[in-house]
């Protein structure tokens, strides 16, 4: 075949590919808007019988009517996006079929010659950037994605093999370092606790990891442009930064925007909570089996900032972000020259951080529970939750050490739920999440092996002097976040206006006369089920004999 003849199928292959694309994501969108719509005329109907307008006999029936039409709307646009996601499947894999017959040597002398012409032309460096970015745009449209099946292969492999390597070196190595000589024992209550806790938090990366390698790698097609290696390392620095103490959020943002590897915004928080979720879980189980806290600080503290995570997403859209964003920055200011102060011994225990306990006791466990509490909550509105924890357990006088497990186990052992609903809704970049995931995972293990084990272990530097400059370090990160949180807030008034978001709402059909006639008018226009001939796609599955393959 010639190369001409094989760019032209490879063309328009991938054109066909992203118009099916285009559908998932079109139906996807539409499928929330049919549910949203449901939750508010359930709402309407809800408040007429709770004002006594209709009885309860009426109330069930008429909530049964309406179920029973969403669902068959839902139905329909589940066939749809069936349909359309086997066609796509089936245009991914012969998309790769097709550049087989490729001749790619010939293929980048001719994309470096247009570029070397490009950079000849006499134009403006705006429009000379455009162009090179377009030749670069075509030529990624006919390189060769990595097959599925590969990238799979990889996180089946690595992320298991890396954890029990990670495992094995710290009950074997580091956990005596760590604790002052003390060696594991399954009889300190603490302990065994703390190892029933790794178990589990094995069993959530093992499940978390089965969940993406069944069902986010059958979607790679839909960010199939992105480069692996780029989002990979992505990953691994956020990760490291994640797993010192840092933060992922503010450094894997900056780092996909710069990429412009997330093209949809409103696909990054749910690319971030899918792809990192797993290195969260990663950190947690590696810090509560390595350091040793004490058990009702371990467990209160993690509840704490779960359940204050779970009312936070309640309120997120009630509360004044930009005063969020001062407050906690010079609550942060505040904290970190409390810190530095008792670092400098002008105030606190002359002793520094030796002997510091692992655990707090009598009203410090209540202060810190409501303390975590509050921090968790504030993840919601876009606070990170380590620099708060690192502040909330030096200042109540516990080993700064101790934070590690407690942070990184609070944020990792929340993330998979919410990951499981951007998935269901298709709010995210799956082949960015899953590379992510692969960098995170080897970005969480080289920061816990030179950091922890390396500087810590392998220099045998005792607890308390590690703990002492790794205070002076937190003291970094506070203000760090508390920068970063003033530039919000001067970002969130500037935009003010911006910020006001009218919520989309429907109108009220049960007061008027023949409600569900115009409810399911309203649905038949929401779900644009006139948009798509359904006998055609099933006459194109069954002709091209493809398998169908199920969305959700």
């Amino acid at each position: 075949m010639r190369q001409e003849e094989a760019l032209g199928f490879v063309q328009e292959n991938e054109l066909y590919l992203n118009k099916n694309t285009d559908t998932l994501y079109k139906y996807s969108e539409i499928k929330n808007n049919i549910n949203y719509f449901y939750k508010c005329e359930l709402k309407y109907l809800r408040e007429r019988y709770i004002k006594k307008v209709i009885s309860k006999e009426e109330y069930l029936s008429i909530k049964a009517k309406l179920k029973e039409v969403v669902k068959n709307y839902n139905d329909k646009i589940n066939i749809i996006l069936d349909y359309t996601y086997s066609l796509s499947l089936d245009a991914f894999n012969k998309g790769n079929e097709l550049k087989d017959k490729i001749d790619y040597v010939q293929l980048k002398k001719q994309y470096e010659d247009e570029i070397d012409e490009i950079k000849k032309e006499i134009i403006l460096d705006s429009e000379r950037k455009q162009k090179i970015k377009l030749v670069k745009n075509n030529y990624a449209t006919y390189k060769k994605n990595i097959s599925s099946k590969v990238i799979k292969l990889i996180g089946i492999i690595m992320v298991p093999l890396f954890l029990l390597s990670a495992l094995l070196l710290n009950y074997l190595y580091y956990f005596e370092k760590a604790n002052n000589g003390k060696e594991f024992d399954f009889k300190d209550s603490n302990h065994l606790v703390a190892f029933i806790t790794v178990i589990i938090g094995c069993l959530l990366i093992l499940g978390f990891l089965a969940f993406m390698s069944i069902f986010t790698i059958k979607r790679l097609f839909l960010d199939k442009q992105e480069n692996l290696f780029v989002v990979s390392t992505i990953g691994g620095v956020g990760s490291f930064t994640d797993t010192i103490g840092v933060g992922s959020f503010a450094v894997t943002v900056a780092l996909l925007n710069a990429t412009d590897s997330v093209k949809d915004i409103k696909k990054l928080p749910g690319t971030l909570n899918m792809g990192l979720a797993i290195p969260n879980l990663f950190a947690g189980t590696l810090f509560v089996s390595a350091i040793e806290v004490e058990l009702a600080t371990l467990i209160s503290l993690i509840i704490a900032a779960m359940f204050g995570a779970f009312v936070g997403a309640k309120l997120v859209n009630k509360v004044n972000k930009a005063f969020v964003a001062i407050f906690v920055s010079i609550c942060l200011a505040i904290a970190g020259l409390l810190m530095m102060l008792a670092q400098l011994k002008v105030i606190g225990n002359v002793e520094g951080s030796k002997d510091l306990p692992n655990g707090l006791e009598g009203w410090k466990i209540y202060v810190g529970a409501i303390s975590f509490f509050v921090i968790g909550g504030l993840q919601s509105f876009g606070v990170g939750l380590y620099a708060p924890a690192l502040a909330i357990i030096s200042l109540l006088g516990m080993n700064i050490a101790a934070a590690f497990p407690i942070m990184t186990c609070a944020a990792g052992f929340s993330i998979p739920t919410t990951a499981w609903t951007f998935h269901k809704n298709n709010d995210y970049c799956p082949k960015v999440s899953y590379g992510l995931m692969l960098g995170g995972v080897i970005g969480t293990i080289v920061a816990f092996c030179t950091v922890f084990v390396g500087i810590q272990g392998g220099a045998g530097l005792e607890m308390s002097t590690f703990t002492w400059y790794l205070k002076w370090f937190a003291i970094a990160v506070m203000y760090y976040a508390s920068t970063m949180l003033m530039l919000k807030f001067i970002k969130l008034i500037k935009e003010k206006d911006k910020e006001k978001v009218v919520e989309k709402t429907y109108e009220n059909f049960f007061e008027q006369q023949d409600s569900m006639k115009k409810i399911e008018y309203e649905l038949k226009e929401i779900s644009m089920i006139k948009d798509i001939n359904l006998d055609n796609l099933k006459k194109t599955l069954e002709s091209k004999k493809i398998k169908l393959h199920k969305w959700n």
